[in-house]
């Protein structure tokens, strides 16, 4: 997704960057997906076009092997494919902020390859696209495309599958499907940004890791309802606009007959029910329609007697589940009773709070939240890996400063 010094787009094959001989000049286009925690579905990131193969197959070359199972014959062949490679990029030359894209990824102990294609063009699309691989209904909406390609098994190993045209019936409309209705359907995409690396990284600064990601705990809904209750609890008028608190104190109880945070507004009462990655859950005991929504507004109104009228109830969670989160929650009893607000929501409402930098261990919390603001995951993902990738790529002009 970045261009090299040269305005050019060169594209890694996972895994190991390598293909069979027999898929030599047959790959006409890619796309790059990752998966979502929805079973057997992934989302689309980019579309690369016009591949010229930069890799080249050879006899023996077999990147899996444990270097004790490696023959001689093998170890010729790795030698040959990464002299090939390191060729290659030297003399296309072939840096990224000035750096060779060997020095930046991996030594001769790691890997071999470090260019699959050279592509004409990577496109991203323009609403959110998602592939299945179960029999389904394709469905588009103004910002989402569905669709099902039920006559294709997924791969066992899904960084990399082929999908071809074959004689028989079914496959035919999968393919035409997808091809005609995705690779070649100009509406659903745009070209990324022309921006080469150099002029990017001219005043950008890295993303420190917080503390949320050094403990691996940046997804983790435990860490995020833990540290929004003790804030909530703290500064309190930074949150009155969000969740709609009226009074000046409040009180906030973690997993109060397991609600996630029960905000005690004078009289009212205020359910948090926070998701990251999970969905809305069901006992075994719940009958049809039945969920957490319904048990956690009965036990306030029903077995604590708040008045209907007194209890407000929201499901925070990433900007990018919100629309999925709305589709889901219908299902529900009393699904109606709960407002989704979004992270990104919570995080404008305090990003620019003078709390933020006064408050170092606040600051932190703020800064962990913006990686779910992103309208979908692969927005956040390419914010992490510029992070990363800039990050080496500086690393190196300082040591090559200090030579």
């Amino acid at each position: 997704l970045f261009k090299d010094d040269k305005d050019r787009n060169f594209l890694y094959l996972n895994p190991y960057g390598n293909f069979s001989s027999v898929k030599k000049g047959k790959v006409e286009k890619m796309l790059m997906v990752i998966p979502v925690p929805k079973k057997n579905m992934f989302e689309v990131v980019a579309l690369a076009t016009g591949l010229t193969e930069v890799f080249k197959p050879v006899k023996n070359y077999n990147p899996m092997l444990d270097r004790n199972e490696e023959t001689e014959a093998n170890r010729i062949a790795y030698e040959e494919v990464r002299n090939s490679q390191l060729k290659y990029i030297k003399d296309n030359e072939v840096t990224y902020g000035t750096i060779p894209l060997d020095q930046l990824f991996g030594d001769d102990k790691q890997q071999a390859v470090y260019i699959t294609y050279q592509a004409e063009q990577v496109l991203k699309p323009k609403k959110r696209i998602f592939i299945s691989f179960q029999e389904g209904r394709d469905t588009e909406t103004d910002e989402s495309v569905y669709l099902s390609l039920w006559t294709y098994k997924q791969a066992k190993m899904p960084q990399k599958q082929y999908i071809t045209l074959q004689s028989d019936t079914d496959n035919k409309l999968d393919w035409y499907l997808l091809n005609d209705r995705v690779l070649e359907n100009s509406e659903w995409w745009e070209v990324y940004p022309s921006v080469t690396i150099q002029s990017a990284i001219l005043g950008y600064k890295p993303k420190e890791d917080s503390l949320f990601d050094i403990c691996g705990i940046a997804d983790s809904e435990l860490a995020f309802s833990n540290a929004l209750a003790h804030y909530i609890k703290k500064y309190t008028y930074l949150f009155k606009d969000v969740f709609g608190i009226t009074s000046e104190t409040v009180s906030v109880e973690r997993e109060h007959e397991y609600i996630d945070i029960l905000i005690k507004d004078g009289d009212k009462r205020i359910i948090v029910e926070n998701k990251i990655h999970s969905a809305i859950n069901r006992k075994k005991s719940d009958k049809d329609g039945e969920s957490q929504l319904n048990r956690y507004w009965e036990q306030l109104t029903e077995k604590e007697g708040i008045a209907e009228s007194d209890v407000k109830a929201f499901i925070l969670c990433p900007k990018y589940i919100v629309e999925q989160m709305k589709v889901d929650k219908e299902q529900y009893k009393h699904h109606e009773k709960y407002a989704i607000i979004s992270y990104k929501t919570l995080w404008n409402a305090i990003k620019d709070a003078g709390e933020t930098n006064g408050d170092v261990q606040f600051g932190i919390f703020v800064d962990a939240l913006k990686k779910h603001t992103y309208r979908s995951v692969p927005e956040s993902k390419y914010e992490e890996m510029k992070s990363m990738f800039f990050k080496r790529i500086i690393d190196n002009m300082v040591a090559g400063m200090n030579l």
